[in-house]
């Protein structure tokens, strides 16, 4: 499994980053970055005036993250936002991608139990606690 790791710049391991993942697990890590680029938390050891603090909706917050995984490598791309409940979960760990290649999921008709193919509109990453199949 690939971890996170930040340089600092000196060239070594960024020991906050660190302490920040031992406390609060990679996921956790994530989570925290996702909630503060939208104003839902904020390190308190930080003084700026509010109005300077991030809004981002949580679209905006989630294109930063992905951003950092995809493009510039800073974050790892196991991590996903569920669909559904929005909340950052370990693809590693858990949770599901529907789309074209998903195998059709199985549905009641009258009685019997069918194969049905997954809407588009369905298609997407879900947490262990969405996942529709």
């Amino acid at each position: 499994m690939k971890e996170i790791t930040i340089r600092d710049n000196n060239g070594g391991e960024n020991s906050l980053q660190l302490e920040l993942i031992e406390e609060l697990g990679e996921e956790g890590y994530v989570q925290q970055l996702y909630d503060f680029l939208q104003g839902k938390y904020f390190p308190s050891d930080i003084t700026v005036p509010t109005d300077e603090k991030p809004n981002l909706t949580a679209n905006q917050a989630w294109h930063v993250i992905y951003c950092l995984q995809e493009h510039f490598g800073m974050l790892d791309d196991r991590f996903e936002r569920c669909r559904n409940c929005g909340d950052i979960y370990d693809s590693y760990e858990g949770g599901t991608t529907i789309d074209d290649d998903s195998e059709p999921k199985m549905v009641e008709n009258d009685g019997n139990e069918v194969e049905k193919a997954w809407e588009e509109s369905e298609y997407g990453n879900y947490c262990d606690y969405c996942r529709p199949d």
